[in-house]
This record gives structure tokens, sequence and C-alpha cells, in this order.
């Protein structure tokens, strides 16, 4: 685990702005890990892709808070005692499903919605359509990732239940990195473990918090 140690500089902190909390002059520096870590609220935060900060900051900051939680846990770490942090994620994109037809629809996409009606899915096809997908992912060539997803209109505004890290441990005990992190704070936020393959060349573990229509998924993939 690496070390905290600093850039020369200073900036501002992810996490204090998508919180909305006040930030002070020169209270956030850089870490050589391309982090930010703040004096104020004592996180380590990894933030948003560069490309797309301006654009993602004023979604990210309206997603309902039992979500942005979630976001939380995964971009940011306090430091250990011991001045260790652990590995976080950066957040990518953030979008709804939609009903995956192009403007104008093509002939394929005339086909695929003919074919929901026909099989009576159709209803399920509208409502899927407005499935909120939060992207995260670890590293330079993103071999690590994320994937949320919550339905913005029956999401459950109830609280996080009992943390479910037992739950986790045997798991835990097998894996390593930012997906070890990334199962532990999840866990903590009463996430349940889901079916997971961890042995094959791309590996997966499914966690999900509540039903599928009120709740909230994760799915961690990564090439080890």
């Amino acid at each position: 685990m690496q070390k905290l140690s600093f850039k020369s500089g200073h900036t501002s902190c992810p996490a204090c702005s998508l919180l909305g909390n006040p930030q002070e002059p020169y209270m956030a520096v850089p870490t050589v890990d391309d982090r930010v870590y703040c004096y104020a609220c004592e996180l380590v935060t990894s933030g948003i892709r560069e490309a797309n900060r301006f654009q993602l900051f004023p979604v990210a900051q309206n997603l309902p808070k039992t979500v942005l939680d979630v976001v939380m846990a995964l971009i940011s770490t306090k430091v250990r005692e011991d001045g260790s942090v652990a590995p976080t994620y950066t957040l990518n994109s953030i979008g709804t499903k939609g009903l995956g037809f192009s403007d104008p629809m093509t002939e394929a996409d005339m086909q695929r919605a003919a074919g929901a009606v026909a099989c009576g899915n159709a209803d399920v096809l509208i409502d899927e359509a407005d499935r909120v997908r939060i992207a995260l992912s670890h590293g330079p060539y993103n071999f690590h990732s994320i994937d949320l997803s919550f339905k913005s209109g029956t999401l459950s505004a109830s609280p996080a239940a009992t943390d479910r890290v037992a739950q986790v441990m045997p798991l835990l005990d097998r894996l390593s990195g930012p997906e070890a992190t990334a199962v532990l704070e999840l866990a903590r936020l009463g996430f349940n473990l889901g079916g997971f393959d961890i042995e094959s060349s791309i590996r997966n573990v499914h966690m999900s918090r509540g039903s599928a229509r009120e709740g909230i998924t994760a799915d961690i993939h990564w090439i080890p």
C-alpha cells in the first residue's frame, strides 16, 4: 500500500467540491499518485476524470445522497495511522441508459422496438430507460472498474442497512488492491455480496443494496 507523499503546489479538493463544503485557500495539495489530499476534510481523493470534469461535477453533486455516499466511499479514503493510503477509483461518467435508439431511428432500432412489443417487453424497455449508470475506474488503462446502477424514479431514500463486513471477509482474504478496498467499503455501506468470479482472466464481483427497482447495484470488474 502506498505511503502519502505530496507534489509541490496547491489545488482544490474534489471531495469538498462534490459535498458542497467551503474551501479555504491552500488547504488541498496534489499527491505523487495524482490524487488530492485535503487538510480540511482529511481525505485523499481521486476525483473526476479530467476530460469530463466540468460536465460531470454538477451531475455528481445532484446525485441522491444515498448514491453520492457510495461514490464518495469509492473515490476517497482516509490516511491510515502508518501514513499509508488505500487505492481509490476515479469517476469517469454518469448517464441514463435511455431507450438506446438512434436519432433518427435506424432500421435496426425499428426491428428492436417491434420485437420488444411483440414479446410483451415494451414496458420493461421503457421502465429501464431511466436507469442511471455511474462508471468508475482505477489505473491508467481502466483494467479495474466499477459500474454503479440505480433507477432514479424508484430509488429508496431509506438509510443504509447494517454493514455486511462479516459477510465478505472470506472473499476479502482472496482479494487485493482496489478490489479489496471497494468490496470492504461497499460492505460497510450495507451492500450484500452476490455472485463473483475471481478465477477467470476477467474477474468480477456483484454486490447490491435493496431491490432491483429501489436499490443500488455495484459490478466490480478487473483484469489481474
